[in-house]
């Protein structure tokens, strides 16, 4: 039997749940790099059919983080600064609608990873697995 009266959902419940955006199914991809010097890279990357993109650099291994639907994270274009998703793996952007990001702040010499979740859903995201990624000498 039917409730006499409808049930309304709460705004926070339907804002919190992963019904709210739909993981991209076509992920990001062909991350390549431009205008490299020893301290700053240019990252590109094909976009798929998401709407945002997720990028997180990790120095000296590959990345080893996954992002939590759910879950936004910011960052910063100063390696380093950003929000670390696990630590060492630093987002260089948590909302990205371009397919280009200058990053600075790297040391020479080193090696840089990169990995990229295309996601949708900027409040609450759900991000495309596993990620695009590649890997810069800087």
């Amino acid at each position: 039997m039917l409730p006499a009266t409808p049930t309304i959902l709460p705004v926070p419940f339907s804002q919190n749940s992963s019904l709210t955006a739909v993981a991209p199914t076509v992920q990001a991809g062909n991350v390549r790099f431009e205008n490299m010097t020893g301290s700053s890279v240019t990252i590109k990357h094909d976009v798929g059919n998401s709407t945002f993109r997720l990028i997180v650099v990790k120095q000296g291994s590959a990345v080893d983080a996954i992002p939590a639907d759910l879950t936004r994270y910011s960052g910063n274009t100063l390696f380093g600064a950003g929000n670390q998703v696990t630590p060492g793996n630093y987002v260089v952007t948590g909302g990205q609608n371009s397919n280009t990001l200058t990053v600075t702040g790297l040391t020479p010499g080193l090696i840089y990873h990169v990995a990229v979740w295309g996601f949708n859903g900027i409040n609450f995201p759900v991000y495309a697995i596993p990620p695009a990624s590649s890997h810069y000498y800087s």
